[in-house]
């Protein structure tokens, strides 16, 4: 009997250890050995090519100062950053940084500057850029529109809803023209 309840006690470690050494292997910075792959970089997600924010980097200026920051999103000219000495943060022209640290930078998605979550943002973007980012924003509300429309979607409503989302796709392509037209340099 003994026996029966140690096996039965042993199972859930030998269900569960393989899962444990990959979360202790992801919080250590390090690979467990046989947890599989190793843990990715920070600021990139496992398993794909495309970088995620927030990502903390070293980076260095034209001028060779070197700036130790937490990237937190990025339009197509500017980064927003908080320093890691003060945590202030910081809106901060792509071009002004030296080649390396653009090329880091700009592996990074567009995502846009989002103008309610910046302190700074209204005070350090021109008003091309504001317009920009608000354009970026109604585009992630209708985004969000149409994720909850195809949520509602039903056999009785089926035609109104692909009418809505059709206009909500449109709306959205015409900011992205207009975002384009914006951001070209002159």
């Amino acid at each position: 009997m003994p026996l029966i309840l140690a096996a039965l006690a042993a199972v859930p470690l030998v269900v569960f250890l393989p899962k444990l050494k990959s979360q202790i292997a992801a919080l250590s910075g390090g690979a467990a050995k046989g947890a599989g792959p190793a843990a990715s970089p920070a600021g990139f997600a496992s398993g794909s090519e495309e970088p995620e924010y927030p990502a903390r980097m070293e980076l260095l200026n034209a001028q060779g100062k070197n700036l130790k920051v937490v990237l937190l999103s990025r339009s197509a000219t500017k980064i927003r950053f908080l320093r890691e000495s003060d945590r202030s943060e910081h809106i901060y022209p792509i071009r002004s940084l030296d080649p390396l640290s653009r090329k880091r930078v700009e592996a990074y998605p567009v995502t846009g500057i989002d103008l309610r979550q910046s302190s700074v943002a209204a005070e350090q973007l021109s008003r091309e850029e504001i317009h920009i980012e608000q354009l970026r924003e109604e585009n992630r509300r209708l985004k969000h529109e149409i994720d909850l429309l195809k949520l509602k979607e039903n056999e009785t409503n089926r035609h109104d809803t692909k009418l809505r989302l059709a206009d909500l796709e449109a709306r959205i392509k015409k900011n992205e023209l207009r975002i384009l037209k914006r951001e070209q340099p002159f």
